[in-house]
């Protein structure tokens, strides 16, 4: 069996441990430490066998099969062809996604509400059938490499979010104004995207056990979910800060556990979209099959990328992204611009909040 350099076996800890996780880094050197979890060596397609890059591309290619099938037995895609630019923009809306904790509807939101002047319901919508599509496909990636994550929580954050994104989608997201959606999402995206960069500056957490956070992941969850029936996006992000800040848990493994529990969100209300009273609107499914051949390689394909980028590059690509909508949003939207600004200065001092108790619990463990 292998082991670390002090002779202890790899399987005795958990990688997402940071403090196992720092051992291994150091035993086994990697084109770019910041990369993430889904970039870990034995992840990734560099340096894989044939048969193996084959077993990683192979939900891509599954994934494009189907919309190829669809496309046929419906006599085509529709108005598909007249959302291009949009495929284009999800070209960084894939990469985003698959290299950090937000879906693809951190591009799919604006560009289709702001771009296209369509209503935030349909944006909405778009987000979550795309998200649907190429953070299912990044799922299973991840499931078929066989992370060690920290599985006891994710147990909880699962359905926890996938209820109250339920709850929120149908009974409180028909009452909530288009322009209060559009706000939200605009605040959460920039303020999510200056949190992932606060993260990766502070250097590694102190290690936390899997079961001591329970209250705080199922919050958290619960909170994401209620945002993700309002604008399709925000639970990964919410599911990010509890395992981050609070469970103490790498960055690079909360990544990826994320990204599982914004799929089966969005998994959950796509379903409820095809399976709900409501016609969904035709334009969304126009832009989704627009989208899906991009998205299913986009995401994988963004994993790949951080073998050989620092994950940096891609921090700087959101927060260009998430600077650039907020500006969008403020001069589209000309009354709502205190709600905007107020909303924003709300949640990062929420998140310096939660930052300040993860840190003072780690400060008080550590003393004697």
């Amino acid at each position: 069996m292998s082991g670390f350099a002090d002779g202890s076996p790899v399987t005795q800890e958990p990688l997402w441990n940071i403090e196992s996780h720092e051992r291994y880094r150091n035993d086994l050197p990697r084109p770019a430490e910041t990369a993430l979890p889904c970039c870990h060596p034995s992840i990734g397609p560099r340096g894989m066998s044939a048969l193996r890059r084959i077993r990683f591309w192979l939900p891509s290619l599954l994934a494009l099969s189907a919309w190829g099938v669809w496309g046929v037995l419906h006599g085509g895609f529709g108005n598909a062809s007249e959302f291009w630019g949009l495929s284009v923009a999800m070209v960084f809306g894939s990469l985003i996604a698959g290299t950090t904790p937000l879906g693809g509807g951190v591009v799919a939101f604006p560009f289709s509400s702001l771009a296209y002047d369509l209503p935030a319901v349909v944006g909405r919508d778009f987000s979550l059938l795309i998200q649907s599509v190429g953070m299912g496909v990044a799922s299973i990636t991840i499931l078929m490499r066989r992370l060690d994550l920290p599985w006891a929580m994710l147990r909880v954050a699962i359905p926890t979010a996938v209820a109250s994104a339920l709850v929120s989608f149908f009974l409180l997201a028909p009452h909530i104004p288009g322009l209060f959606v559009k706000v939200l999402f605009a605040a959460i995206t920039l303020t999510a995207a200056l949190v992932l960069l606060d993260q990766s500056r502070q250097g590694p957490h102190a290690a936390r056990g899997q079961g001591g956070n329970t209250l705080a992941v199922m919050m958290l969850s619960t909170v994401g979910g209620l945002i993700a029936g309002f604008t399709g996006t925000g639970t990964d992000f919410f599911v990010f800060i509890a395992f981050v800040a609070l469970a103490r848990v790498d960055e690079r493994f909360a990544t990826a556990a994320s990204v599982l529990v914004m799929a089966a969100v969005s998994i959950s209300l796509t379903a409820g979209l095809f399976l709900g009273p409501a016609p969904i609107h035709p334009v969304s499914l126009d832009m989704w099959r627009a989208c899906i051949p991009v998205v299913v390689f986009g995401a994988p394909l963004g994993a790949a990328l951080c073998l050989r980028l620092p994950r940096t590059y891609f921090l700087n690509l959101l927060l260009v992204v998430a600077l650039a909508q907020f500006v969008a949003h403020l001069w589209f939207l000309e009354s709502a611009r205190l709600w905007l600004v107020t909303t924003l200065i709300a949640f990062l001092g929420i998140y310096a909040l939660i930052q300040g108790k993860g840190s003072t619990r780690a400060h008080l463990e550590k003393v004697p």
